[in-house]
């Protein structure tokens, strides 16, 4: 057989297949753009390795390693579905596992094939230049890991819920205003630097936080005071929006809704002297109404 001796020459001998990993290759062509850490990867190996040995329902210690984190990660990133499996036998639970199901990992793969596809469709090449690559240290975390439990914590994948809504919605808010692309799997430092600016913040109203960052990234922009590095100071005004209190931002609020009300009073306030005979030759330059134009000077005192 042609598959055991390439096999065997690579590696040895072995029991083709029953010693090979069986899992779709898919997963590992698109690990990258979809994200997947490299402990998350070797996780989805496991499954597919156990279930490929007819493990129907899997328990942690059946995978050789602790899988707590790696399993809320990937529920919260939208990949995985687990139910629980009991056995029962004499009205008593004898076993305990976990049921998994990839279909949305797969429905993602599926999405992906069909934005290349379309990209091969197109006449003209396509380049698409990355900066600050990092091949090493994605998967680092200093957070301490969880303790093994069979049960998921809600609270704690609403949280990485949280951060990969914001992680999404800041990549395109940062590709609108830079006009590049941010590949968070390219640039690990900086996605990084974002999540924890992210954990530490204290507004949760993440659309708010980002157009008030857009608004004042844009008068930066305007007044030519974004700098060299302007991935650096989108940062910088995303950490400041996320540290502002909801009364902060009530309070800028009150002061832009009153400044422009000041604004709009200015304009229809005529002042004395010579801007109201300026005033008065404006109306008859438009041919306006000059009584009216009187009868407001003299209100206007």
């Amino acid at each position: 057989m042609a598959e055991l001796e390439k096999f065997s020459a690579l590696y040895g001998k072995i029991d083709y297949p029953a010693d090979l990993l069986t899992i779709p290759f898919e997963v590992l062509e698109y690990r990258t753009r979809l994200g997947l850490t490299t402990s998350e990867f070797e996780f989805i190996c496991w499954i597919f390795h156990l279930v490929n040995k007819d493990f129907n329902e899997i328990r942690d210690k059946d995978i050789s390693r602790r899988c707590t984190r790696q399993r809320k990660s990937l529920q919260a990133k939208g990949y995985l579905k687990i139910k629980i499996a009991r056995t029962y036998k004499d009205k008593r639970c004898i076993k305990v596992g976990l049921v998994y199901d990839f279909t949305n990992l797969k429905n993602k793969i599926e999405e992906l094939k069909e934005e290349d596809k379309k990209l091969q469709e197109l006449e003209a090449p396509v380049t698409v230049i990355y900066d600050e690559p990092s091949l090493f240290n994605e998967d680092i975390d200093e957070n301490p890991i969880y303790p093994a439990k069979l049960l998921t914590d809600d609270k704690e994948i609403k949280e990485l819920q949280l951060q990969n809504e914001f992680l999404e919605k800041f990549k395109k808010l940062y590709e609108e205003l830079l006009l590049e692309k941010l590949d968070y799997s390219v640039r690990a430092r900086y996605k990084k630097e974002i999540l924890n600016i992210f954990k530490n913040r204290i507004n949760n109203n993440i659309d708010d936080i980002l157009e008030t960052v857009k608004i004042r990234f844009l008068k930066l922009k305007k007044s030519n005071s974004l700098g060299s590095q302007p991935s650096l100071k989108l940062q910088d005004l995303t950490q400041y929006a996320l540290l502002e209190t909801e009364k902060q931002n009530n309070t800028n609020k009150e002061n832009k809704t009153q400044s422009v009300e000041t604004q709009e009073t200015k304009k229809y306030t005529i002042p004395s002297g010579i801007d109201k005979l300026n005033y008065l030759l404006k109306i008859i330059e438009e041919r306006g109404n000059l009584d009216d134009a009187y009868s407001q000077i003299a209100n206007c005192g």
